[in-house]
Order: structure tokens, then sequence, then C-alpha cells
């Protein structure tokens, strides 16, 4: 069976967006779970309270994951990142978005 290059990348490139959308799913479960440990949600890193999830935001003039270990340090159980290269051991989820997961706490 011949299938043409057109036809094999259109395959490739379905499977590949199942495998992303199926790891993003796993990711919002995780962090669902974590959300029912840990309800209270803090954007703030000057604001923490103990055993929150610390969730870094990003506007026009600042950048929330370069407060991730600082709120870390003052008592989050976990932050969540959306840029890998400040993820520093096993206490940071790296997302695709970090606004996008704001919603689970927000009803």
């Amino acid at each position: 069976m011949f299938l043409s290059p057109h036809t094999v990348q259109a395959v490739w490139g379905f499977f590949i967006f199942v495998l992303q959308l199926e790891s993003f799913m796993i990711l919002i479960e995780e962090i669902y779970s974590l959300y029912r440990d840990f309800p209270h949600i803090s954007t703030d890193s000057r604001a923490i309270i103990p055993g929150s999830l610390f969730i870094a935001l990003k506007g026009d003039h600042f950048d929330g994951n370069r407060f991730a270990a600082d709120a870390l340090q003052k008592g989050a159980a976990y932050a969540v990142i959306d840029n890998p290269a400040f993820k520093d051991g096993d206490r940071y989820i790296v997302v695709p978005d970090t606004l996008g997961m704001l919603p689970l706490g927000t009803s």
C-alpha cells in the first residue's frame, strides 16, 4: 500500500495532535488533583498563604515565572509556571499557559 507524502504528513500531524491533547488532559487532571489538596490559589508572591498554589501570570510589565521560587520559599505548596527555564525542582508544574489554568479555582 502506497501513501502519498501529503497523506503521511496529515496522519503524522493528527497523531502528534492526539499525543499533545492526551498530555494536556493528564496535566489538567494533575493540577486539578493538586487544587483539591491545596484549594487556595495565589497569583501574587508577596501575599502567599502557606499551602497555596502559586500561579505565575504574565503581563506587559511583569513575569510571574520570575517569582515562583520566592512563592515556594514563602510557603506555597506548588508553583504553576509556563516557562520551563524557571523550573527548579519537583514543586514546579510547567503548563503551556498559566492563565488558562487559573479558571480551575474560580467558579
